[in-house]
């Protein structure tokens, strides 16, 4: 007598996490229904109807008894549509309409997949995520969409075949004549654009000589930016030029960036791991909850999806006060913490902040010839919508203005008697250089890795090699400039960052003053 029930594995997601997930379906007898058990949501729920005409429309008959399906752990909760292929193929198994192919063992197998009424297998979210979940299951075979393959492949072993499957019916006959053979060859249409453009050379850059310095000593020692400018100044064109100049992602890093964009859902596609440092410019409209994630079933926010890379928040001041004041949590700790009624997670989200605003209504604050006519109260609530605790974390300030004449015709005309300029892979090779000097620091500390702009020790001047000299006129900076606890430590960690970017093993009071620089004093009894 057949025995009627059937069992498949799969994965959900939680987080960025993918978790192992096993399917049993059983056929009783009664009057026909389907019931689906584990705590699903409504896309499982209503899987059963995309199940039942899937099955039929791919030439199967759907078991006319009472069906019940089993989605284990009964107590996580389980959402999307991921489950419906691996549902499907239990009770293709269950009913005796599909037979395991010997060259499986007994093993048993995992997918994932959503179905369309016709058969049809269309991607899901995650699939780097739970093809890792799977791995570590110690599964042999898993069953992925061919849009998914090349992403589940990135994620799998050498001891896992994985097969790309179109349809229901491709994925049946791969359980009853066992998997194929691996060509290494897509099986789905074209791949779809990258996650980002490649940024532009900061070369092409004109008249910007000090916000280039910025944003190089920012991405040295992973120091938050602020420039201020009139519209047009090129703030835009200089913080997209940053991933160029950013040292590429390590395979660590690689595979933490891609969980992370798998589970967001933006990997459909994807020929790899991702390459490129991510490079996210959310509107000035954007809510906290589109940075911070969440939802249901939870997603990654901007804020993690810009993990390892930039976040530029262009027109800061235009941000609701809410949304601005989400980013103190990240900065300080390079996580959120997101909790809610059904979850509670924890996110990375280590980024380069570079912000953007106008410093005044009109812009032309900073243009020469008095083309502002703010006065300065207007001046003070434009910039008082950006908090003050915002504030005193960013590490780093500069003005912005409008490239000279001269340097506007050298964007359309280069001249071949100009001093050469540095290019991003030049510029690129400067900062590896000086990352390596503040990670061989750490490691005669005895410390974790970590950038200046995150060094964190009571024992701050000795560790970073400042001597006491720079101390002192640091001390007599704070005094002036009425500067925070917090503003005086950043402030020796930029000046360390100059030192590092030179090669310097000495902190000099030059590297202090250009530190010191990069405060921007808007108003004569106050410093911004």
């Amino acid at each position: 007598m057949h025995l009627k029930y059937g069992r498949f594995c799969s994965a959900a997601i939680h987080g960025i996490e993918g978790i192992l997930i096993e399917i049993e379906v059983a056929l009783l007898p009664g009057l026909p229904s389907f019931e689906i058990v584990g705590l699903g949501d409504s896309a499982i729920r209503e899987s059963r109807n995309r199940i039942k005409a899937a099955i039929k429309n791919s030439g199967f008959a759907f078991p006319p008894s009472r069906v019940t399906a089993s989605l284990a752990p009964a107590w996580m909760r389980k959402e999307g549509s991921a489950f419906d292929l691996p549902l499907a193929l239990s009770i293709l198994l269950a009913s005796g309409q599909v037979q395991l192919h010997p060259s499986f063992n007994g093993q048993l197998p995992g997918a994932f997949g959503e179905l369309g009424l016709d058969g049809t297998i269309r991607p899901i979210p995650g699939v780097f995520n739970r093809t890792a979940a799977i791995n570590q299951a110690t599964l042999h075979h898993l069953l992925v969409p061919a849009d998914n393959l090349e992403e589940a492949r990135t994620s799998a072993s050498a001891n896992l075949m994985i097969a790309g499957t179109l349809t229901l019916t491709d994925s049946a006959r791969i359980l009853s004549q066992g998997m194929p053979e691996d060509s290494g060859e897509p099986l789905t249409r074209p791949a779809r654009p990258g996650l980002a453009a490649k940024a532009p050379d900061i070369r092409m850059i004109q008249g910007q000589a000090k916000a280039v310095r910025a944003l190089t000593l920012a991405a040295a020692g992973w120091h938050p930016v602020l420039m201020l400018g009139s519209p047009g100044s090129g703030k835009t064109l200089l913080a997209s030029t940053l991933p160029g100049i950013l040292p590429p992602l390590s395979p660590d890093e690689a595979r933490m960036v891609t969980k992370i964009h798998s589970a967001a859902n933006r990997m459909v596609g994807q020929p790899g791991l991702v390459s490129e440092r991510p490079f996210l410019a959310p509107h000035a409209g954007v809510t906290r909850h589109a940075l911070t994630g969440g939802g249901n079933p939870p997603a990654p926010g901007l804020f993690s999806l810009s993990h390892l890379g930039v976040l530029f928040l262009d027109e800061l001041t235009q941000l609701d006060s809410s949304v601005i004041d989400m980013l103190r949590q990240p900065l300080e700790e390079r996580e959120i913490h997101l909790s809610r009624l059904r979850y509670n997670l924890v996110l990375p989200a280590d980024f380069l902040l570079v912000a953007a605003a106008n410093p005044c209504r009109c812009g032309e604050y900073f243009e020469p010839g008095q083309r502002c006519h703010c006065t300065p109260d207007s001046v003070a609530r434009h910039l008082g919508k950006i908090s003050g605790p915002l504030l005193d974390r960013l590490d780093l300030a500069v003005e912005v203005r409008r490239p000279a004449p001269d340097d506007l015709i050298k964007t359309v005309q280069p001249q071949s008697n100009a001093p050469e300029t540095l290019s991003s892979s030049q510029l690129q090779q400067q900062i590896a250089a000086a990352w390596q000097i503040q990670v061989d620091r750490c490691r005669e500390l005895g410390k974790a890795p970590v950038f200046n702009g995150r060094f964190e020790d009571p024992d701050l001047a000795r560790l970073l090699a400042i001597p006491p000299a720079v101390l002192n006129l640091a001390g007599q900076a704070a005094e002036r400039y009425h500067l925070s606890v917090r503003s005086y430590q950043k402030l020796l960690r930029v000046t360390r960052t100059i030192a590092d970017l030179e090669a310097s093993s000495e902190v000099s009071p030059g590297h202090l003053a250009e530190a010191l620089g990069y405060r921007i004093n808007l108003f004569p009894e106050g410093q911004l």
